[in-house]
C-alpha cells in the first residue's frame, strides 16, 4: 500500500503536511511530475471541458493539453509593480462559460516567473474552483526554493478541508535537491475517487513503481539530513540572483522582473526586437529556454542554479548579445 511504501521510505511527513493534515494513504507515487501533469490532463475532469492554465507556464502544462487534444483556456499573468498577478477579473467573469468538471492548473511557486501566490490570491482561486465545481492540480515542486526571505509558500490544499478534497498536489525533491534524473515524485490526493481515477489513468501508461535509486534519493532529501545543504544552496542562489539582476540593470534592451523564488530568471527581451531570440543568444554562447514554449515570446528563461563563476560568464555573454 502507499502507506507501507511511505513508511519504508522514512520520509519526514511533517514536510509533506506543510500546514495541512495530509495522510500517508493520500500519497500516490509517480516517476515524475511531467508524467503526473499528462495523466491529470488526460484522465481527470470532463474531457469535453477545458483545462484552465496560467500563461506563461512550465511548457509541459501546455504540451499536455495539445497531446491530449483537450481544450485549453489560457489565464494571463499581469505585471503588478514588482510582482505578477493572474487576470482574476477575466477568469471570474468567464467562469460560468467554462462549466463544471474543469481542471484548474496551478504552479506555485510559479515557473517561469517565480511568483509566490499570497494567501488571499489562493483563497480567490479556491473560491472560484469550489463555486464552479473545478478540480485544482497544483505543482508545488519549487516550494523549498523561496528566495525572498520575507515570503512563504502556502500549499493551496492547506486552505480548508473543502479545498483539500478537490486538490491534487504535486511534489518532488527533484528541483530543490537537483535529483530530477532519479524519477521520484508524489501526488497528494485526499479524495478516494480522484485517487482511483488518477491510478487508472497512470496504470499501463507509465512505469508507476518506485525505483530503488529514486527511493534512496527521496530519503536523503526529505529525512532532514540534507537541510543544511539546502540552506547553503539557497544562500548561493540568492547571491546569484542578485548578481544577475544588478548586471542586467546596466544592459540596454533587456530587463529582469523581480524573481521571488526558483533559480530560473525570466528575462524580458522584447525591446531587442529579435526575429529568432533562441538562435541569437545561442550564437553568443547562451542556451536560454525560449519564451514561446512557455507561452510568451517576449521572454527568455535563464537558469542560474550553477556556480557563481558560470553566472559571471553568462553575464559577459549577455552583454555581447545585447550589443
Amino acid at each position: 500500500s502507499a502507506t507501507e511504501r511511505a513508511k519504508r521510505l522514512r520520509i519526514d511527513i511533517s514536510f509533506l503536511r506543510a500546514g495541512n493534515d495530509w495522510e500517508l494513504d493520500w500519497l500516490v507515487f509517480t516517476p515524475g511530475l511531467g508524467v503526473a501533469i499528462h495523466t491529470v490532463t488526460r484522465y481527470l475532469g470532463d474531457s469535453d471541458k477545458p483545462v484552465l492554465v496560467p500563461k506563461p507556464i512550465y511548457y509541459i502544462f501546455r504540451s499536455a493539453t495539445e497531446r491530449a487534444k483537450r481544450l485549453r483556456i489560457d489565464i494571463s499573468f499581469l505585471r503588478a509593480g514588482n510582482d505578477w498577478e493572474l487576470d482574476f477579473q477575466s477568469l471570474a467573469a468567464n467562469a460560468a462559460n467554462y462549466g463544471r468538471d474543469c481542471v484548474l492548473m496551478l504552479c506555485n511557486p510559479h515557473n517561469p516567473n517565480g511568483k509566490i501566490f499570497a494567501r488571499n490570491e489562493l483563497e480567490e482561486l479556491a473560491e472560484l474552483a469550489l463555486r464552479n465545481g473545478w478540480l485544482i492540480c497544483s505543482d508545488e515542486v519549487h516550494a523549498d526554493l523561496i528566495l525572498d526571505e520575507d515570503r512563504e509558500h502556502i500549499p493551496i490544499a492547506s486552505l480548508s478541508p473543502e479545498v483539500s478534497k478537490i486538490t491534487l498536489t504535486m511534489q518532488s525533491p527533484s528541483k530543490a535537491f537537483n535529483i530530477a534524473g532519479m524519477n521520484f515524485a508524489l501526488m497528494i490526493i485526499e479524495d478516494p475517487q480522484l485517487r482511483k481515477q488518477y491510478r487508472y489513468g497512470a496504470s499501463g501508461q507509465v512505469i508507476s513503481e518506485l525505483n530503488p535509486l529514486g527511493m534512496t534519493a527521496g530519503i536523503a532529501a526529505w529525512n532532514g539530513s540534507s537541510d543544511a545543504w539546502l540552506s547553503s544552496c539557497l544562500t548561493k542562489l540568492r547571491c546569484n540572483r542578485d548578481l544577475l539582476a544588478t548586471a542586467i540593470e546596466r544592459l540596454a534592451g533587456i530587463s529582469m522582473p523581480h524573481l521571488a523564488s526558483t533559480y530560473l530568471a525570466w528575462l524580458d527581451i522584447s525591446a531587442l526586437k529579435l526575429n529568432d531570440p533562441e538562435e541569437h543568444f545561442l550564437k553568443h554562447g547562451l542556451k536560454l529556454s525560449p519564451g514561446k514554449v512557455f507561452g510568451d515570446t517576449d521572454f527568455m528563461r535563464l537558469n542560474f542554479g550553477c556556480a557563481t563563476t558560470t553566472v559571471t560568464e553568462a553575464i559577459k555573454r549577455l552583454e555581447h548579445a545585447t550589443k
